[in-house]
């Protein structure tokens, strides 16, 4: 069966009765010639009491103020809570462990302000690679366009000379071992041995400075290959020398070619890399770096907002200024993005709140109406309020013959501080004079 609404009802109930009472009105008068009237002076007795019966009939204007006294009711009595305005559960965005709480219940905190961070297993490694790649561009393009010092153009021409005295060396070594045998050979491979070991040595040296001091690229390449020619320039002396005592044979010829063939490419380098350090650099090589060197501050930018966003999402924060008033979460607990951490509310705005105004009553409530407010923990005690708003949609279920109610919020003049959150109140709207 199927149920008329209630503000339905009360129409219709009210219209009938409307009729009723207009069809009373003009129904004919009695005019006290019918002889079954009864004396209006002449109470009628009950033959079982002996008493008068008194008949009281409400007037047509009675009846219908009866009717409407929802809208003449001159106040209407709703119940409400006391509650904040501004209440908010908060969560993180993201899964994790709790690192850190930084608040406890009943702390007050402010915008912004740092709740508790979740732990980040491991730092964003793009920001280093990227760092790392910019530097690198950086130094290329700024070595470039500097070009080589007076000092490192020096330092590859006595290279250069000292590539050229090895040849030399090498083939003199080779001169001796491929000569005959007697004293004077045999005087001259030895003096070529010590000569080769004493460069050896300080060719070694060298090299180990490069690494030592960290001196690494160009320099510590030609350092390599000095210490390697140097190598070669003494096997060569002393396969000389066995060839000088002893008469050549094709392994010490073979020692002494290869000394050779380490001197003259080591000197090949050297000359190679003094030419490019003295030819300028093309326009078309600067502007290639420099577009490296684009690419890789947009990388950086972009690792650096990655790794931002990691620590902003890490970290939860109060919405506004409020008081904590529930913590969910304690230190390497694990929670999700489901899970509420917090509570925080505003207990600075403090209002009465009240889902029980009918729609009966909604056209004559409006914002800015006075309201009494009482509440059951405080007495008899009075608080004078406004009303503030009025919710534009009714609060209502899915059956609406339960019957339709809008939420209505009024804000004390006074507040009182040991008003507390969830208190019963009563309230009490002048609807008209």
């Amino acid at each position: 069966m199927h149920h008329l609404p209630k503000r339905f009802a009360h129409y219709l109930l009210l219209l009938a009765l409307l009729v009723i009472v207009s069809g009373c009105d003009l129904l004919p008068q009695s005019d006290g010639s019918d002889t079954a009237a009864v004396d209006e002076t002449t109470p009628q007795v009950d033959a079982q009491t002996d008493e008068p019966e008194v008949t009281v009939t409400e007037t047509a204007d009675e009846q219908t103020e009866t009717l409407l006294s929802p809208f003449l009711a001159k106040n209407v009595t709703i119940f409400g809570v006391y509650e904040p305005t501004l209440t908010t559960d908060l969560s993180f965005v993201r899964d994790g462990q709790i690192d850190e709480v930084y608040v406890q219940e009943g702390d007050t905190v402010t915008a912004g302000q740092p709740l508790a961070r979740l732990h980040l297993t491991t730092a964003n490694p793009g920001v280093a690679a990227a760092e790392a790649a910019l530097n690198t561009a950086k130094a290329r393009l700024a070595e470039l366009q500097v070009g080589p010092s007076e000092e490192e153009i020096a330092a590859y021409e006595a290279l250069q000379a000292a590539a050229d005295a090895q040849i030399t060396v090498a083939r003199a070594n080779y001169s001796v071992v491929a000569a005959p045998a007697n004293d004077a050979v045999v005087q001259a491979a030895e003096a070529q041995v010590a000569a080769a070991e004493s460069e050896r040595r300080a060719a070694e040296i060298n090299y180990n400075r490069h690494l030592t001091e960290e001196i690494l690229g160009d320099p510590e390449e030609i350092a390599r290959y000095q210490l390697r020619a140097a190598e070669a320039n003494y096997n060569a002396a002393l396969a000389a020398l066995d060839a000088a005592q002893g008469g050549a044979s094709s392994q010490s010829l073979y020692a002494a070619g290869s000394a050779i063939n380490e001197a003259e490419a080591l000197a090949a380098s050297t000359a190679a890399q003094l030419q490019l350090a003295l030819v300028e650099v093309p326009e078309e090589t600067i502007a290639v770096l420099e577009a490296e060197i684009r690419e890789a501050e947009v990388a950086l930018e972009n690792a650096l907002a990655e790794a931002a966003f990691n620590e902003e999402q890490a970290v939860i924060t109060a919405p506004f200024d409020g008081t904590i008033v529930s913590v969910n979460v304690t230190p390497q607990q694990a929670v999700t993005q489901a899970d509420t951490a917090f509570v925080l509310t505003d207990l600075n705005s403090m209002r009465v709140r009240s889902n029980d105004l009918d729609e009966l009553y909604i056209v004559a409530v409006q914002p800015g109406q006075k309201a009494i407010v009482t509440f059951e923990a405080m007495g008899d005690h009075e608080y004078t309020g406004v009303i503030e708003s009025i919710s534009l949609r009714p609060i209502t279920g899915d059956d609406i013959n339960v019957g339709t109610n809008y939420s209505v919020v009024i804000a004390l003049d006074d507040p009182d501080p040991e008003l507390r959150w969830g208190m019963s109140s009563t309230i009490e709207i002048q609807l008209r004079d």
